[in-house]
């Protein structure tokens, strides 16, 4: 197993207008018996510029054990997505500048290459996954 697979890497979780998404994307991760001990979803405040202020625990945060895990974690997300309407009906996904947008009619060739356009490069090192030890989720 590489760096990259053993490595617990953190996705940002937001409506399309950059809004919070509802708890209840939370609770379904939580809930999905296929992610147990792989992911984990919890609020985190969202990271701002110096000198603005924040809104609290808004940014859901989807912390992936293994880079396996992250397409069925996005699978997940898409059904609960698919599930939902209003503004609700898509959510973005982004991590280290890279963002994907789940709007729940994803196919699995789909949903793969999302997963992939969100993964570090494979050759990436502790000091590009943000100087951080592999266990730790940002």
């Amino acid at each position: 197993m590489t760096t990259t697979e053993a490595a617990r890497v953190a996705f940002e979780i937001t409506l399309p207008s950059g809004g919070r998404v509802p708890d209840g994307l939370r609770v379904f991760i939580a809930r999905d018996p296929s992610l147990r001990g792989a992911v984990q979803a919890q609020w985190e405040p969202r990271r701002l510029q110096g000198g603005t202020l924040g809104d609290g625990l808004d940014v859901l945060t989807l912390a992936v054990t293994g880079v396996l895990a992250l397409p069925s974690a996005i699978e997940t997300v898409k059904r609960w997505v698919s599930s939902q309407g209003g503004e609700a009906a898509s959510v973005v996904i982004s991590r280290d500048g890279v963002s994907v947008t789940i709007s729940g009619v994803e196919d699995a060739e789909q949903l793969q290459n999302l997963a992939a356009a969100l993964l570090p490069p494979p050759s990436a090192s502790v000091e590009e996954l943000g100087g951080q030890d592999p266990s730790a989720v940002s």
